[in-house]
């Protein structure tokens, strides 16, 4: 489900498979099978990935400072 949400294009998708998503990082925590931080980390990242969508394009980055 992860990499399907990942490789989702459009904000709306995305914000209805990121509940899921985020229960089912949780679940995997809760067993043990992902450590509590890397779990956080990971509900963290793709929060933030599904709010750049909404943003035009997600591939924002900081220009680069030419000398």
């Amino acid at each position: 489900m992860v990499k399907k949400l990942r490789l989702t294009h459009e904000q709306s998708e995305a914000q209805v498979l990121l509940p899921g998503v985020v229960s089912m990082i949780d679940k995997l925590a809760k067993r043990g099978l992902y450590h509590k931080n890397k779990a956080a980390n990971l509900k963290s990242k793709l929060t933030r990935f599904v709010t750049k969508l909404g943003l035009e394009g997600h591939h924002h980055h900081k220009p680069r400072k030419t000398s």
